[in-house]
């Protein structure tokens, strides 16, 4: 594919008659890590993100003179970041095939009415720099308790500490930020021992924020590479948006084989399904005793 270097925020969808990866097949003897990589070379050259799908995986089907049923991911839609940063909750779905072997893509610039999240609590791989993290652990972590009884306890104590402590990565970027514009602009008038000092200190921990940040938006993309050199975490905060885009269920299909879409229905049938799991067989899932099972923490 012959690089185009369109310019501005675009998007392109539909057949591009490749794959990435031998996982977006099914029996698909034309498959070529040759074609696949260059592929994926045009891909990262024009600067675009492949913005996921909910849905079937293969988008074209088959069925084989021999008997068995072929298939991939032919068809995709790829944005660039100015791109997703004007639309950060759209989505893709790949619709049911009907009058052809190809599935038709549904781009939802918005998202469902309706729609609901929760927070919950996540080990931010950031606090891993900050030595006071282990300390926290140590305090709340009670020796004579068991591990289920610790994990709450210890979930509670980090969640605090991240408020009140180590806070909000991007209010301290601003704050040290602007504490280090003041100091250098004092600076520019007259030469101050300790005014140059600070401003050391300052643009050390900015830097260090600068990382804090990078790993936050890092471990929210779920990207497998990463360049520190480079600090592109606009390229990880699209990749997120992206991820948090293609992770929502947008549709399921229950015992009937009917797809549900609408919001109330979906939770209905989601809480059913939890319903009816945890109540059969209830008596062959013992408690499981984890005590002694782990190292305790020292």
């Amino acid at each position: 594919m012959a690089k185009r270097g369109f310019t501005g925020p675009w998007l392109v969808a539909g057949d591009f008659n490749s794959v990435l990866t031998k996982e977006e097949t099914s029996n698909y003897s034309t498959f070529s890590m040759q074609r696949s990589s260059e592929f994926a070379d045009w891909i990262n050259s024009e600067g675009l993100i492949d913005m996921g799908f909910s849905g079937s995986k293969l988008t074209w089907v088959k069925d084989s003179q021999f008997g068995y049923v072929k298939g991939a991911r032919l068809d995709r839609a790829l944005c660039n970041i100015s791109w997703r940063n004007q639309f950060p909750k759209a989505s893709i779905v790949h619709l049911p095939r009907v009058s052809s072997d190809h599935a038709p893509l549904l781009i939802r610039l918005r998202a469902r009415e309706g729609s609901t999240g929760w927070s919950h609590f996540r080990f931010q791989a950031a606090w891993l720099t900050d030595v006071r993290l282990g300390e926290v652990v140590t305090r709340s972590w009670l020796k004579t308790r068991s591990l289920t009884d610790n994990i709450p306890h210890v979930t509670t104590a980090l969640s605090d500490w991240n408020s009140n402590v180590f806070g909000n990565i991007h209010q301290r970027k601003k704050v040290v930020l602007a504490r280090l514009g003041g100091v250098q602009r004092r600076l520019d008038h007259y030469y101050h021992g300790g005014l140059s000092k600070l401003e050391r200190k300052l643009s050390a921990e900015y830097q260090e924020i600068l990382y804090q940040e990078e790993l936050l938006w890092f471990q929210r993309s779920r990207e497998d590479w990463i360049v520190f050199e480079d600090r592109n975490t606009k390229y990880y905060h699209t990749a997120a948006s992206i991820w948090r885009a293609r992770n929502t269920v947008a549709c399921l299909r229950n015992e009937d084989g009917e797809w549900i879409s609408e919001q109330d229905r979906l939770q209905h049938h989601v809480r059913c399904y939890f319903v009816s799991l945890f109540s059969n067989d209830s008596d062959a899932q013992g408690v499981v005793n984890l005590e002694g099972a782990f190292p305790s923490i020292s």
